[in-house]
């Protein structure tokens, strides 16, 4: 046995590498191939025709793979862009539809906290917060249900009872008549003085309870204020206060009628209670705040009206209010730009004409008082205070003759005054359905120049008599008077035909 350590299989002169067998390099060169795959012949073909000894030939094929290689990869980042673009735009589409959902449910929960704070501002009285946020409401969704209501209710509330009907009767043409209609109608009808027409169904809903038999006390007190039907009232109130002594309501109602038994320490005291009991009560405030300015004590109202300066700055009560106890206080150029420019903004305001003369003359401006207060009594002549002070600044400054007729319109007016007083403290009191009482009423206002006030009057003795002629021929020459014809028109056909069926 031989070692084949250092020892080549092959001699010196032979290739590195094994001779192919011959029988198989002529097996190749006699037969062609025959592939069963037409591939085959395509790689063997291609290798027949490209020689590695052929430079020209490789740089062709590299350039040929060189260019497929490239428009694969431009083949590939198209299609890639194309899902990519596929992908984002449904993203987009996806995170939009999030977004305006989440929007929608936003906008969804925001009004409808809107609205659950309206009842909030309405249970505790503080009815000009309510009507702030109903603007909002009433701006988004005008023909809402809930929204139409709160409106009527609120308006109804804070004494606009010409535009309560107007809520409800937009409500009536887009809902019908439906059970909370029925009682809004029930409560507007009581708040108007209307109360014996409705008593019966009143007080049966009444015995229910909760939160309707609280919205039905204060309309029903509401309207029996409204016709001086003081006792009725009282008790009623009384009985409210009983059941639940921090009742907002009861106690804003009791101090209103206190004043309108001309209490006016009463009806401080209950404004008190209310402010105490709720700092943000701003109606209450405000009449606190006129109580202690028509009793003169400046410097107790001082921080209540500095408090509804911050609250309510546009409104011209509050900022007529402000002045005054700066009048009190003796803060007299300070009062002088308030009223200033209250009164550009609303140069017929006759309260704040009257104070703006009262601050010429502390200035020692007698002419400028005079021309004050001649527009303030031009534009509610039937103020008698401004009146008083009309007159007497007239017969300061020698203007005797007119100031002579100032006193004897102030004459007839404390008559009026007097005689509305006995009528509402006396017949109004033991014959609160008696039209001839109502009728006498509006014409005393109406003498006065308080023509709301008189209308009011003649519009309740028409629903005590529908048929009363006096009332009806006196609503004739009104309406006639301010450019009114059709209903000028319908008061004289009803005076007539109350004339031709006297009863």
């Amino acid at each position: 046995m031989h070692s084949d350590s250092g020892v080549s299989r092959y001699p010196p002169d032979s290739p590195a590498t094994p001779p192919l067998q011959s029988t198989t390099l002529d097996n190749t060169k006699s037969q062609p191939c025959n592939s069963a795959h037409p591939l085959a012949n395509d790689i063997s073909s291609a290798t027949s025709t490209t020689s590695p000894s052929d430079p020209s030939s490789v740089q062709r094929t590299s350039e040929a793979d060189l260019r497929l290689s490239r428009h694969g990869l431009v083949k590939r980042l198209s299609l890639t862009r194309l899902r990519w673009r596929h992908r984002l735009f449904g993203q987009l589409v996806l995170i939009g539809l999030l977004a305006g959902a989440g929007w929608l449910a936003w906008s969804e929960w925001r009004f409808y906290r809107a609205l659950g704070q309206v009842r909030q501002e309405v249970s505790k009285g503080h009815y000009q917060s309510a009507i702030t946020l109903l603007d909002w409401c009433v701006h988004r969704r005008p023909s809402h249900r809930q929204v139409l209501l709160l409106s009527a209710q609120v308006a109804r509330q804070s004494g606009h009872l010409e535009t309560a009907e107007a809520w409800l009767d937009q409500y009536w043409q887009l809902y019908g008549d439906d059970e909370a209609l029925v009682l809004e109608r029930l409560l507007l009808q009581a708040a108007r003085g209307d109360v014996d027409a409705v008593t019966f169904r009143l007080r049966e809903r009444l015995q229910r309870g909760g939160m309707e038999a609280r919205l039905i006390k204060e309309a029903w007190i509401t309207g029996l204020l409204s016709r001086f039907r003081w006792g009725e009232a009282g008790v009623l109130l009384t009985q409210w206060l009983d059941e639940d002594p921090h009742d907002p309501w009861a106690l804003y109602l009791f101090g209103r009628l206190q004043e309108q038994r001309d209490d006016r320490e009463g009806a401080k005291e209950y404004y008190r209670r209310l402010v105490e009991q709720d700092p943000e009560h701003d109606e209450a405030r405000q009449r606190l705040v006129t109580l202690l300015v028509q009793t003169r004590h400046g410097e107790e109202a001082e921080p209540h009206i500095r408090f509804l300066i911050q609250s309510r700055p546009q409104q011209r009560e509050i900022r007529l209010l402000w002045a005054q106890t700066l009048i009190l206080l003796g803060r007299l150029e300070q009062a002088r730009a308030v009223l200033d420019a209250l009164l550009t903004e609303h140069p017929r305001y006759a309260a704040a004409l009257a104070e703006r003369g009262k601050v010429a003359l502390f200035l020692e401006q007698p002419q400028e008082a005079i021309q004050y207060f001649a527009q303030a009594v031009q534009y509610d002549p039937g103020d008698l205070a401004i009146r008083h002070q009309y007159a007497t600044v007239l017969a300061q400054h020698g203007r005797e003759t007119e100031a002579e007729q100032q006193r004897n319109l102030i004459k007839q007016l404390e008559a009026d005054g007097e005689r509305i007083k006995a009528l509402i403290e006396g017949p109004l009191q033991r014959e609160p359905h008696n039209p001839e009482i109502h009728h006498e009423i509006g014409m005393i206002a109406l003498r006065a120049g308080q023509i709301q006030e008189a209308i009011r009057w003649f519009h309740s003795a028409l629903r005590i008599d529908p048929h009363h002629v006096a009332t009806h021929r006196v609503l004739t020459v009104y309406y006639e008077e301010t450019g009114q014809p059709a209903l000028a028109a319908k008061h004289r056909a009803l005076a007539r035909q109350g004339t031709d069926n006297p009863r």
